[in-house]
């Protein structure tokens, strides 16, 4: 008990410093009950439950801006400064596969990817001016997070069909071809 309630109050689950101990914690637990703990899976349903929280929370703000407003704009930085949590969360959830389910895990993470940085990915990449260093950067991240088995999902299907979209938006407006050729690496 005292340890879900750890879990479930005390413990956040974007710490990328807890991880390492808070991980090790667990697989401690896990291997040693011995039938002394009544109900394991408790214990990895309530870090799934904070996770659930976690990206139910981030899911109540903007994912982007509205209409048509300027990249100069408030708004667009408020969404960028989420898109980078939401993959930090995305990036948490990959880190615990090793204890849960790589299911659940999996169908968690590209749900928020496809709600929730996705769509700024999208509007980042139409909306001008084209800025294609940030639609680089930010793809580039969420590809390292991504475990490349995760790659064929229909969620990330979207993001691919958007970024070569985007490099055809790129090439019909005169972006080098040095980033044209970082755009295409994107979606290979």
């Amino acid at each position: 008990p005292f340890l879900i309630d750890y879990f479930f109050t005390v413990w956040d689950p974007l710490s990328s410093t807890l991880f390492p101990a808070t991980s090790s914690l667990v697989r401690e637990v896990l291997e040693h009950v011995d039938g002394k703990l009544e109900n394991p899976q408790k214990l990895l349903s309530t870090i799934m439950d904070r996770f659930h929280n976690v990206v139910n929370a981030h899911s109540k703000s903007k994912t982007v801006p509205e209409g048509n407003t300027p990249k100069s704009h408030p708004q667009w930085r408020f969404c960028e400064l989420r898109w980078w949590k939401g993959l930090k969360i995305i990036k948490m959830l990959t880190l615990w596969r090793q204890h849960l389910l790589d299911g659940v895990i999996r169908e968690l993470s590209m749900s928020h990817m496809a709600d929730n940085l996705v769509p700024f990915l999208l509007k980042e990449m139409r909306t001008k001016p084209i800025d294609t260093k940030k639609v680089i950067l930010l793809t580039t991240k969420l590809n390292k997070v991504l475990p490349e088995d995760w790659k064929g999902d229909v969620q990330y299907m979207t993001l691919y069909k958007g970024i070569k979209d985007y490099w055809k938006l790129c090439r019909e407006n005169g972006v080098s071809a040095k980033d044209l050729a970082l755009i295409k690496a994107l979606v290979k």
